[in-house]
């Protein structure tokens, strides 16, 4: 999957809602047929980490994918330095995301632009040293 960006859409997000909510009743299941400490422990760390995710979802983050911490901004710059470059493979890897960049920033302007029309934004304080 290195020759590809991720889909940034309401669509995909809600995707992630409802799959966020299956992983945590397969790794309770999971919880409930081991008795290792360390796969116990595991499990209790992944939950809490997708737990984030539902419960931060209702808030609707992703219509703010750009600030002066992150964004695509920034992650444009950092493409090459997420992947390794040890082969011809990995180059025609990094080239086939940097291609797909019109249609990932396509999908994060739609996003703001569905915020905006919400009412959504980022605080302006978030905003300085964007652009």
């Amino acid at each position: 999957y290195n020759n590809v960006l991720e889909t940034f859409t309401e669509q995909r997000f809600l995707e992630d809602f409802e799959s966020s909510k299956q992983f945590i009743v397969r790794a309770d299941m999971l919880k409930n047929q081991t008795e290792s400490s360390e796969l116990l422990l595991n499990l209790d760390f992944l939950v809490a980490e997708v737990q984030t995710y539902i419960d931060g979802y209702p808030l609707k983050g992703f219509y703010f994918p750009v600030s002066y911490l992150e964004g695509v901004q920034v992650d444009f710059q950092r493409l090459s330095e997420w992947g390794s470059l040890d082969d011809k493979k990995d180059y025609e890897d990094l080239i086939a995301r940097y291609n797909l960049l019109d249609s990932y920033m396509t999908q994060v302007i739609d996003m703001m632009t569905i915020a905006v029309e919400t009412n959504l934004t980022n605080n302006n304080n978030s905003m300085t040293g964007v652009v």
